[in-house]
């Protein structure tokens, strides 16, 4: 029986069938969120929905839909007193020597951020009780301006989440169709403005990522798969898409966690515990990095400046710069690249599909490094498309030859590039030169030899099939549920009876999820982490 992995990308979605006898299959076509075309794909590997045995599927989704601003329209419900933490943010700025610089406006607009009356100490004192008598009021607003999701974020409500769940259930009775989140189960952590961001995060993405789920589970349903899909989270573990459905923050770098995954194993295969992943698709690149066998794990992940999401996720940095990256001159006649991107429609002007801007890829085939007779398949590409595009629309207003300006383009998506790499090893202790560097994706086997030569890297290793390398990392992955609480104490002999009595409850909560999925308890490991801070 086959196993299928789909990594739905900014640009192209790639899939890989791996059958019994260990025999490959690979597939890849213009990106897109239709859901039967998801199904299609599929049967067009050959391969009967009704015979998968497992199907994982990464997603940018999510991370899209938060970056372009479509997701659900979502109110905010907080402490009185507290709504404006979402503008408040930290004390940081995303240019520190733009003076001019203005921040991202939040994701939820200050008239959609209600108040209510209710306070809990930090003790887990009720200090005032929920001020029942003004539901009536959020659920008015709530029901005027179309509001579809509601975060609920009251002020240390991880101590105690009792007011939130008073809330959420009067609300429910009220409002059966708005979908609520709530802080004290999506994240039981203290700092009010990281709790607020996530939060807000999830109920934003959750009636835009349930519907897409549903969506695609009633399609593969209809061509006769009876299993349940399996999808990427950014901790780098799979999750039920029942239980990705209940907290979709958790799937804000789906799609780069898998290429994590992958580089894992092929750690694992080549014997090299360090290596350096670069990830460039058609729209973005990620970098990732595995030390000593292991990708290294964080608590938090920005998907924009002053949006932090704090659950836990692979390290990954992800940048602007891809395949797709559209070269152009800035106000000062200076030559840029990126961030913006062609994507799949148009594409590059290579491709041929009314894109008319210059792109890296553009840049690619000016230069001899890829070759339109072996790109094959149902993409052909022009190369006096992309030397049009160049000579127009950047050559010729700089006075240079197309080829300069081709190489030009390069160089500097190759600086950008290198500088992600710069921060995931040097600016964090390691030493790059201590490193493979692995290119993949799309893109990355064009650019890996040039950054390893700027950074001294000694060898460098493509994957047979680099440009499916993460949809293949989605059949190495396994299934991974996480929980976590903020415990206020110091760690004495005398607490240690209650700090194992949070990780044993913590332990039921995940355990629960393992089971509603079918999986036997034999084949469950636990992991503990404790992030602890010196009480003096």
């Amino acid at each position: 029986m086959p196993y299928v992995g789909i990594d739905i990308g900014g640009t192209f979605i790639d899939l890989v069938c791996l059958d019994d006898d260990g025999s490959i299959r690979i597939a890849k076509l213009p990106s897109t969120l239709d859901t039967r075309v998801l199904a299609d794909a599929v049967a067009g590997l050959g391969v009967a929905p009704a015979e998968l045995r497992l199907l994982a599927i990464g997603t940018t989704t999510g991370t899209n839909a938060l970056i372009e601003r479509k997701g659900a329209r979502t109110a905010l419900i907080t402490t009185r007193g507290f709504r404006d933490v979402l503008e408040l943010r930290r004390t940081n700025k995303g240019d520190l020597y733009d003076l001019q610089w203005d921040p991202p406006p939040p994701l939820i607009p200050r008239a959609d951020r209600l108040e209510i009356g209710e306070r809990i100490s930090w003790r887990g004192e009720v200090l005032e009780p929920l001020a029942v008598d003004e539901v009536d009021r959020l659920v008015r607003i709530i029901v005027k301006r179309g509001i579809e999701a509601v975060a609920l974020v009251f002020l240390h409500s991880y101590v105690d989440g009792r007011h939130e769940r008073q809330l959420r259930d009067l609300l429910h009775a009220r409002l059966p169709a708005v979908d609520i989140s709530i802080s004290c189960e999506i994240l039981p952590m203290y700092r009010e403005f990281e709790r607020s961001t996530t939060v807000a995060a999830n109920a934003y993405l959750a009636p835009v990522m349930r519907r897409w789920f549903a969506g695609l589970r009633a399609d593969l349903a209809a061509r006769g798969f009876t299993g349940e899909p399996l999808v990427m989270q950014s901790n780098g573990g799979l999750a039920s898409m029942y239980g990705a459905a209940e907290i979709p923050a958790k799937l804000i770098r789906s799609g780069p966690s898998a290429g994590a995954v992958a580089l894992e194993g092929l750690a694992r295969q080549l014997d090299q515990p360090n290596i350096i992943g670069l990830d460039i698709g058609g729209t973005s690149a990620d970098v990732a990095l595995v030390w000593q066998g292991r990708s290294k794990l964080s608590d938090r992940n920005d998907p924009e400046w002053g949006l932090p999401v704090v659950l836990p996720s692979l390290d990954i940095v992800s940048i602007g710069a891809g395949g797709g990256s559209i070269a152009h001159i800035d106000d000062g006649g200076a030559l840029r690249v990126g961030p913006e991107s062609a994507g799949s429609n148009p594409g590059p002007a290579c491709y041929g599909r009314g894109g008319l801007r210059a792109t890296s890829t553009d840049a690619q085939l000016v230069l001899g490094r890829l070759e339109a007779e072996l790109v094959g398949g149902e993409l052909a590409i022009d190369r006096g498309l992309a030397e049009r595009a160049i000579q127009t629309e950047i050559a010729g207003p700089l006075g240079m030859e197309t080829v300069a300006a081709a190489a030009g383009i390069l160089r500097i998506l190759t600086d950008t590039m290198m500088r992600a790499v710069r921060l995931v090893t040097i600016e964090r202790g390691y030493d790059p030169r201590d490193f493979m560097l692995c290119g993949f994706g799309g893109g990355g086997p064009m650019y890996a030899v040039d950054i390893a030569r700027e950074l001294s890297i000694p060898r460098v290793v493509v994957p047979r099939f680099p440009g499916v390398f993460s949809a293949y990392g989605l059949l190495q992955a396994d299934v991974v549920y996480d929980a976590m609480q903020t415990v206020l104490r110091e760690v004495e002999p005398t607490e240690v009876a209650e700090i194992e009595e949070t990780l044993a409850r913590l332990e039921r909560t995940v355990l629960a999820q393992y089971e509603r999925d079918g999986t036997p308890a034999s084949r469950i490991r636990f992991r503990r982490i404790a992030e602890m801070l010196y009480s003096k």
